[in-house]
């Protein structure tokens, strides 16, 4: 399938994250991943090739994973409102990541620091 003539970047989604991650849990995800993609106009100036190799060796430091959280809380804010609202996913997703124990703490925010931060910007 070929992409749409106005996308102007790609992103994967695994068969793991569609069947495990609940729909608010995956928006939250996305709007994760989407964040740093347009802070650092890497969806206008970088080809998919480009994004995946920079991908691979570029680490995000924790200010700039606390900062993809803002954005995604942000951007899940501008959906139609739901009961309960979808800022909840990002909650229940970081929340989930610290009973799993999260394994990126050298470049990401500890999980439970970044619930409990998602949890104060969520109009819950």
């Amino acid at each position: 399938m070929a992409p749409h003539r106005a996308c102007r970047f790609a992103l994967v989604v695994t068969e793991g994250a569609l069947t495990t991650l609940a729909p608010a849990e995956l928006r939250a995800v996305l709007a994760h991943v989407i964040g740093p993609l347009i802070a650092h106009g890497i969806v206008a100036s970088q080809g998919v090739a480009e994004v995946k190799a920079d991908a691979e060796y570029r680490s995000y430091d924790r200010e700039e994973e606390y900062a993809a959280d803002r954005y995604a809380l942000e951007l899940l804010a501008r959906l139609p409102k739901e009961n309960p609202p979808a800022c909840l996913g990002m909650v229940t997703l970081l929340e989930r990541l610290k009973e799993q124990g999260g394994t990126r703490a050298k470049d990401h925010p500890l999980p439970a620091e970044r619930a409990r931060a998602a949890l104060e910007r969520c109009p819950w």
